[in-house]
């Protein structure tokens, strides 16, 4: 069974990714590229968080464990989440990132970047979209945790 924690995680990246969906579906000239590329983002963000901690809470099923090691988590790049979802899964590794231009940026400086090209931001909702296929796939044939030491020790670097 998967955390409330964790699916309030899947269900905030899912809406965000609704929310670039639906700012892509209006006609081109009244598409906000600014949106697409915050709620794309911020999707792709939180779902990686959510395989990584749903990985754990397998692990570490206490509520305060999973909310310790979210807290650790989100402030940590795109990279460093496909990093360590790819420990996870390889498929996460075959994700093609590179346009998205905010991925080695830390949470806090990414609303200082965004794309603003059409062609851009549709890469980043398709990647989103490819993550939450994968995500979700992940999770529901995932019942044995992998080893979760690799990222306590760095995150316990990054925080102390």
């Amino acid at each position: 069974m998967v955390n409330k924690l964790i699916t309030d995680l899947l269900e905030s990246a899912e809406n965000k990714l609704f929310f670039a969906e639906k700012e892509l579906s209006r006609p081109f000239e009244d598409s906000v590229t600014f949106a697409v590329c915050h709620w794309s983002n911020h999707a792709i963000r939180e779902y990686l968080i959510s395989v990584i901690v749903y990985n754990y809470s397998l692990e570490y099923p206490q509520d305060e464990e999973i909310r310790n090691i979210i807290k650790k988590i989100e402030i940590q790049n795109i990279e460093f989440l496909i990093k360590h979802a790819s420990r996870l899964d390889q498929r996460f590794s075959d994700l093609e990132i590179s346009h998205v231009a905010c991925s080695g940026l830390d949470k806090n400086f990414q609303s200082d970047m965004y794309c603003l090209e059409v062609a851009s931001v549709n890469k980043c909702a398709d990647t989103a979209k490819e993550l939450a296929n994968l995500v979700n796939e992940y999770i529901f044939n995932t019942q044995n945790h992998k080893d979760n030491h690799d990222l306590k020790m760095v995150l316990d670097v990054y925080h102390n």
